[in-house]
């Protein structure tokens, strides 16, 4: 866990930024379609890198958009044996996105935009919504493990078609303002912002992980002076694997 915890951080200091430099707010959207078998979990996972680039192609979505973090992720349905890839994109929109009619782009259409560039009509559902201030469970979603080991360990035919499937793939992915805000990330220039208001859900995300937990909705409170300390530690960790 010590990876998520590392993006987590990492995530949270770009929002920072763009939310403070840039002026932006946030929505996350989970894009989905119907299960595939292991023979076709690869083939599916690049057609959807090809019709979410698709998508981001559309002048709606251009106009709508500032930068994104997209995340693959992939569950594993035990009863009928077949898998779900998905992603998870945390997206920057101004922030007269939710009242400029010119701009703002409903749950129905993204649905109907998702089901046009996959060609899949039975799509039935996408989610989006807001990023309110101080809602973790969506950073969580962008920072945990691609898989969940519960899933990909249940036995070796599973654990080869998770590992096939994510080998050599781009796990995230950051475009326009999100990759903007990763290159000043590794070059140091966000450094400012470690020591200010240091976010929740990196210690909440720490004890997940160290109880082996995956509910979001499980935290753990911690006093201040734990804060303090988790946050400097963690901090430390990352400065030593830059």
């Amino acid at each position: 866990w010590r990876k998520a915890r590392k993006d987590a951080l990492g995530l949270s200091l770009m929002m920072q930024y763009i939310q403070q430099e840039e002026s932006k707010s946030f929505i996350f959207l989970t894009l989905t379609t119907p299960n595939v078998t292991a023979e076709h979990l690869e083939s599916e996972i690049k057609a959807y890198n090809h019709s979410f680039q698709k998508m981001f192609k559309r002048k709606k979505v251009i106009s709508a958009t500032k930068g994104y973090v997209r995340k693959l992720e992939i569950t594993y349905n035990k009863e009928r044996d077949d898998y779900n890839p998905h992603f998870h994109v945390l997206i920057a929109v101004n922030k007269s996105y939710f009242t400029d009619k010119r701009y703002y782009i409903s749950q129905k259409e993204w649905l109907e935009l998702w089901r046009d560039v996959t060609g899949i009509s039975e799509i039935t559902q996408v989610q989006v919504q807001k990023i309110r201030q101080n809602n973790n469970k969506e950073l969580y979603e962008m920072a945990k493990y691609s898989g969940k080991d519960s899933d990909y360990l249940i036995n070796q035919k599973v654990f080869d078609a998770f590992y096939k499937s994510l080998k050599g793939k781009q796990v995230l992915v950051y475009s326009g303002l999100f990759k903007e805000a990763r290159k000043l990330l590794k070059n140091g220039d966000l450094d400012y912002l470690k020591e200010i208001d240091p976010t929740e859900y990196i210690y909440q995300i720490f004890y997940i992980w160290k109880q082996k937990e995956y509910l979001a909705s499980e935290l753990h409170d911690l006093t201040e002076q734990e804060k303090r300390e988790l946050n400097h530690q963690m901090i430390d960790e990352i400065e030593e694997e830059t």
